[in-house]
């Protein structure tokens, strides 16, 4: 039997009879197996474009699916601050510089200047070696 017929006697059966249709209880067919299968839309907020410090912060917190208080827990901030430097009201102290690199997992390119006077041996090794990507260096 054709499916279109099938769906037609559905439809049917519902208007005669009152009979559930398809998408109101009954059960599927065993041989009609469909399965959706999209890419869920990027939300509205997701940055299209890095441009500010702001920008990477907002991309890697939905990235990682983290609300702001997390993110700003993570960082040692407040989630105030974190809205703040996402909608590029203010920016960050070059003293966060670290905890942000550490956040990120790179630094990027046009915060190096700021990033170069706050650098620990452990971090600056680890983060600029690549800024786009984390780089983790096997322990010997």
């Amino acid at each position: 039997m054709n499916i279109y017929l099938l769906m037609l006697i559905g439809v049917q059966l519902h208007a005669t009879f009152g009979l559930p249709w398809f998408g109101m209880s009954m059960v599927a067919l065993p041989f009609c197996h469909f399965e959706k299968t999209t890419k869920k839309p990027i939300p509205k907020a997701y940055p299209r474009e890095l441009r500010t410090l702001g920008d990477h912060i907002r991309k890697r917190r939905l990235d990682l699916k983290l609300t702001q208080k997390v993110a700003g827990a993570i960082i040692e901030v407040d989630e105030g601050t974190i809205w703040n430097w996402e909608s590029n009201r203010t920016h960050p102290l070059p003293s966060l510089m670290p905890n942000i690199a550490e956040f990120l997992g790179y630094v990027p390119a046009q915060y190096l200047t700021h990033f170069a006077c706050q650098t620990t041996p452990e971090i600056s090794s680890r983060h600029l070696s690549n800024p786009q990507k984390t780089t983790e260096s096997p322990t010997s």
